[in-house]
């Protein structure tokens, strides 16, 4: 707990609110605008709401949710073959948590003018998609079983739409662009191989992670970078 504590508080430090944006010390870089997509609306987003999302993110990053399920190794033999010759995989959910996923860029740089009477919108005219993913534990037949077994509605995939340009703009004198984060809900535990008796022969623990949509619009964070 003390180290989750120890890390969390340098993670405030980093990321520091400076008038109307953030800055990221470790990486010298500024974000301002964020909106979230709520209900299918864009709503301006409070820059100290998306300093603790910046910080939730870098903390799953660091795998701190895998301390509630006490993981140690990736594969565990629990017991021997009983003689029934038929195997099958089950998935076996431990804990689920929110999840902020990685950025992703949403559109060009922008270079704006210092000379310009205002800032400069930012527009993107392609759809981005934000697919599940799983760690790298999980063989690609299990990614069924996990998405079967998670204790939510699980979504393969969403969608950030591009009519959700032109909300966002690069600041006078600055060149950036948009980037989004996305939301999903996360499912921890582990896939089983089993007998037909019941006979547990070996677990894997794994991960799962769904992009959370609304209305089949992802929901998430559109800030701009710079």
């Amino acid at each position: 707990m003390a180290k989750e504590e120890v890390v969390e508080e340098d993670l405030k430090d980093r990321f520091e609110i400076r008038e109307n944006y953030i800055y990221d010390k470790k990486e010298d870089r500024r974000f301002m605008n964020p909106i979230s997509i709520e209900d299918g609306l864009i709503v301006e987003q409070d820059l100290e709401e998306f300093k603790k999302k910046l910080i939730n993110k870098e903390l799953l990053n660091q795998n701190i949710p895998y301390n509630k399920i006490n993981m140690e190794s990736n594969e565990n033999d629990i017991g021997p073959l009983d003689g029934s010759g038929s195997i099958t995989n089950r998935y076996v959910e431990q804990v689920t948590y929110p999840r902020v996923g990685n950025s992703v860029r949403l559109s060009r740089n922008i270079s704006c003018s210092e000379d310009l009477v205002s800032d400069c919108p930012i527009s993107f005219s392609e759809e981005t998609t934000i697919s599940q993913e799983f760690s790298g534990s999980v063989e690609v037949g299990w990614r069924s079983i996990i998405s079967g077994g998670a204790s939510f509605a699980w979504n393969t995939g969403s969608v950030v739409s591009q009519s959700l340009s032109e909300t966002v703009a690069v600041p006078r004198g600055e060149t950036g662009h948009a980037r989004y984060m996305p939301n999903f809900d996360a499912t921890s535990g582990v896939v089983q191989r089993v007998t037909a008796q019941g006979t547990v022969l070996s677990e894997t623990r794994v991960v799962g992670y769904s992009p959370q949509k609304e209305d089949g619009v992802a929901t998430g964070t559109i800030y701009v970078e710079y």
